[in-house]
């Protein structure tokens, strides 16, 4: 037999087949190993990273310049001094003429917390609905020399005031997960298909999280309308950045994606621990970061409904915008989707694989070898006959 080692005339076909298919289209185990130990590196890189995120921004919660208002007088004065003596200077008050004024400004989150007098004495009016955290900084502080008054308390449903917390915090893993398992079972989306899933599990989801969080806890008192914005538009903004990073980093996305919307994202929202607690580099992110703008949006419309902020609601749109133009560029520039597809702006699909060979074709027989690797006959009666009775490993064209 032309070209074939010794014994292989010996050998059943079928075996031969075997061998060539479990050799043909394998890697070398060497890449596979360091594949893997690679993946195994990033996830204890990450998975370290945002534990020691968390525990530097949420462990021990300082305050810093947190705002506070007071009413002069000479009771009110000795009050402020040992507060900011308990507290480490971590206070800033600010004058107001009159109770009410104070009041005016806890019902606008303008300060947390205000001493007002008492009779000889003085009283210290907190809102834990603007931050249960910083309400108990100031209840510490105050001691018992202080009668602390809450006027602004949580609802029974939420004491510890981490519905907001939770809310954004499902919010951005479904927007970020629900693209990687686009992009490992619907791959052949295109990009205007994928948007359109975007804003689908976005607003379906939004809608789920306020409507079921509300009847089960009953602590959404606030507007459904405002809730499920914020919550649809905390979606897209995940899905959005994953997305985008899907086009320009491929099979590493996880890295960006997780690293900016829970190391980073997550513990700067304000929403565990109020954002004046927070050290510098949380502080500054949190009016930027789009979890710090839906945490602040939900609490003010369950909470604070008479006075919501509009800063938040234009940092998220904001944020969608940028992204969108974002994707459209990666797509663009790097001429795919970010389920991997060819990108063809103006075609509503991929276009289909190009037509293969014959011999470029996979064979329908599990197992068979290409023709450089099947026994030759030097019988060109042989040479047409095949191993299996009425089938060829070649595929007519």
């Amino acid at each position: 037999m032309r070209g074939a080692s010794p014994g292989a005339a010996d050998r059943p076909v079928d075996s031969m087949c075997a061998d060539a298919g479990s050799s043909v289209g394998s890697p070398p185990m060497s890449t596979t190993h360091r594949n893997a130990l690679i993946i195994i590196g990033i996830a204890c890189l990450v998975g370290t990273a945002f534990g020691v995120s968390f525990t530097l921004a949420l462990d021990r919660p300082k305050p810093h310049e947190v705002p506070a208002g007071i009413v002069v007088t000479p009771s009110t004065r000795q009050a402020a001094a040992d507060l900011e003596a308990h507290t480490q200077g971590g206070l800033a008050f600010r004058p107001y003429p009159t109770t009410a004024a104070v009041e005016q400004a806890l019902d606008q989150q303008l300060i947390y917390a205000g001493l007002v007098p008492s009779g000889a004495g003085a009283q210290l009016l907190v809102a834990s609905a603007a931050g249960s955290s910083v309400a108990e900084v100031f209840e510490r502080a105050a001691g018992t020399q202080i009668v602390v008054v809450d006027v602004r308390p949580l609802p029974d449903g939420d004491s510890s005031g981490l519905l907001p917390f939770y809310l954004t915090l499902a919010a951005t893993v479904t927007g970020f997960v629900t693209m990687f398992q686009l992009r490992t079972h619907a791959s052949r989306l295109s990009l205007r298909a994928w948007l359109l899933c975007v804003l689908s599990v976005a607003a379906i989801t939004g809608g789920m999280l306020a409507i079921l969080t509300g009847t089960v806890t009953g602590s959404q008192h606030g507007p459904l309308p405002v809730v499920w914005a914020a919550l649809t538009a905390m979606i897209v903004v995940a899905a959005l950045w994953a997305s985008t990073m899907q086009v320009l980093a491929g099979p590493w996305t996880f890295i960006p994606t997780f690293v900016f919307l829970m190391v980073v994202g997550i513990p700067s929202s304000g929403g565990a621990v109020a954002t004046s607690l927070l050290p510098a580099f949380y502080r500054f992110l949190a009016r930027f970061v789009p979890s710090g703008a839906a945490v602040e949006t939900i609490r003010d419309a369950l909470y604070f409904r008479d006075t919501q902020d509009a800063e938040p609601i234009a940092v998220l749109a904001a944020w969608i915008v940028c992204l969108i133009a974002a994707l459209l560029l990666a797509a663009r520039l790097r001429g795919r989707t970010p389920g991997g597809q060819p990108y063809h702006p103006g075609r509503c699909t991929p276009p289909a694989d190009p037509p293969r060979s014959c011999a470029s074709r996979p064979s329908p027989h599990r197992g068979c070898p290409s023709p450089s690797v099947m026994p030759r006959s030097t019988s060109p009666t042989k040479e047409r006959s095949s191993a299996w009775p009425g089938r060829s490993c070649r595929r007519r064209s």
